[in-house]
């Protein structure tokens, strides 16, 4: 058993009594997927502090004006770079909960004591096993893999073009 976590916050999902997996907070069920902020969830926090706080100054100090397109693009574009950040940091990052079914293409890993896919990587900041991992990202607050990739270049993508909007 593990009891190392790296949340700098931990004491507060403990507090809650939140259930874990691994180290991430499940905060409930949707449509029999669980819905999870990772170990480094305050990066969460502080992203979508820039994002609010970056909407809102670029709306009071701008000359538009609210009748403007453009006050109304900045809107849209931070509501969508809101949302596809959430829709990262509560995703399911494709955790590997039971033995693989396909033994061939398998191995052992020995933290979890599971027989998971080969494409799956062990994350000592998360605790757990992830199909198709791909790197453990702090700002989105856990790992991107199978289940959450497509959220994380999605937000990727909507930042980028937040970014050009404000650049233009």
């Amino acid at each position: 058993i593990m009891t190392y976590s790296s949340d700098p916050c931990h004491w507060l999902c403990d507090c809650l009594k939140l259930p874990k997996l691994g180290h991430n907070y499940i905060l409930c069920y949707f449509r029999n997927e669980a819905v999870m902020l990772g170990p480094h969830w305050l990066g969460v926090i502080v992203i979508t502090t820039i994002i609010i706080g970056g909407t809102i100054c670029l709306n009071i100090s701008s000359p538009w004006g609210k009748s403007d397109p453009f006050y109304h693009i900045s809107i849209v574009l931070g509501i969508f770079c809101f949302g596809t950040l959430w829709l990262m940091a509560l995703s399911d990052p494709g955790i590997v909960t039971n033995d693989a079914e396909d033994k061939t293409r398998a191995r052992m890993c020995a933290v979890c004591d599971l027989m998971v896919p080969n494409t799956s990587y062990h994350c000592r900041d998360c605790a757990v096993c992830i199909e198709e991992w791909d790197h453990h990202c702090v700002w989105m607050g856990k790992c991107v893999g199978k289940k959450n990739i497509v959220y994380f270049k999605l937000f990727n993508f909507s930042w980028l073009i937040f970014l050009l909007f404000l650049a233009v």
